[in-house]
């Protein structure tokens, strides 16, 4: 349901060197990070030094213990810029588990595309543990254009290449932007071939995002197609959030096909488009999904259904009355349905 991806945890291994717990990959606003941000580059890791504090001797195996981390970057490509131009100095403080190995954000000779915050003249900290850095294997081509623009280019120069690590890494990064340029979503368009579904997906849900013509409409004939042996859970939490937003009475009809698919994210962020476009034509399909398997969108056919037709009442129960006894309401708006249709 929408939203659930803030607070769900995954591990998201390409902008946490260590395996922490962190938001679901694409599920972070850029822009809020780079405005923070003193300083954003793609830069390389020469010096790399982790100190952590000796465990008391009688330390449990779960005991936590403080380390401190240097990190001396190279900048190779500066996307916003506070005038630094020599080597840049991180310096971070964390707690971690007594057993954990001695592993910073950035190792030596890693490159990451870094978002700083100034703590004291030349020195740096993460301005977002998660998003802080994210790594990436080769430099992208150079553009012209710096802040929020410049770096959107650089990273759909990315997704234009071969190495599948860095496609996915940039394209996370450019499902957390609010607004995306046609150069961009034409990138991302090439993309949504059935050869890999994680990359797919996630392109799918940056051109949902950016209410991309007909993207509804290729995300169901893409999922028509689709033959993949499991569900492929964290790019469909993208597309759950791109379909929720969706307000084009054009797609309402792919948009209410989309209600019974088969993949959980997809049906409910379906489920929340039509809710939101809120089409009495969409009546009919409403009272299919009041016997949907699923408890979310047998909800939110209730709660649509309500507003279409502003009855509220026991006609627009909150959730939590609603899982007390889903039947009552169903059958209320099942009887209801009945008698307008004899009317008719």
């Amino acid at each position: 349901m929408k939203g659930l991806a803030t607070f769900l945890l995954a591990v998201f291994s390409s902008s946490v060197a260590l395996a922490q717990p962190g938001p679901i990959p694409g599920t972070q606003p850029v822009r809020p990070v780079f405005e923070h941000s003193d300083l954003v580059c793609m830069c390389l890791a020469e010096f790399v030094s982790i100190q952590r504090q000796q465990p008391p001797a009688n330390a449990d195996r779960d005991q936590r213990v403080r380390q401190d981390v240097t990190i001396n970057l190279q900048p190779l490509e500066v996307y916003k810029t506070d005038e630094t131009t020599q080597s840049i100095t991180v310096k971070y403080a964390e707690d971690v588990p007594m057993l954990w190995p001695q592993v910073a954000m950035l190792q030596r000779g890693q490159m990451g595309l870094v978002f700083l915050k100034s703590t004291a003249p030349g020195i740096y900290d993460f301005s977002d543990r998660f998003l802080g850095v994210t790594l990436f294997s080769a430099l992208p081509q150079k553009v012209e254009a710096s802040g929020l623009a410049g770096l959107e280019s650089a990273l759909a120069r990315i997704i234009q290449g071969t190495n599948r690590g860095d496609r996915l890494s940039a394209l996370w990064l450019l499902q957390g932007y609010d607004h995306l340029s046609g150069e961009t979503i034409v990138a991302v368009t090439s993309l949504t071939s059935p050869d890999d579904p994680a990359i797919a997906l996630t392109s799918w849900a940056i051109l949902l995002k950016a209410h991309a013509p007909e993207s509804v409409q290729g995300l169901a004939h893409f999922l028509a197609g689709y033959r993949g042996d499991g569900e492929p859970t964290d790019a469909l939490i993208g597309v759950e959030d791109g379909l929720s937003g969706v307000r084009d009475e054009s797609s309402l009809s792919t948009l209410e096909s989309l209600t019974d698919s088969k993949y959980m994210q997809v049906r409910q962020g379906a489920m929340q488009g039509v809710r939101g476009i809120g089409n009495p034509k969409s009546a009919t399909v409403l009272v299919k999904r009041l016997d949907s398997s699923d408890p979310f969108v047998q909800y939110e056919a209730v709660i649509t259904l309500s507003e279409i037709f502003r009855k509220y009442g026991d006609f627009g129960p909150s959730m939590l009355l609603f899982d007390r006894n889903p039947q009552k309401y169903v059958q209320l708006w099942k009887k209801w349905w009945e008698e307008e249709r004899n009317k008719q």
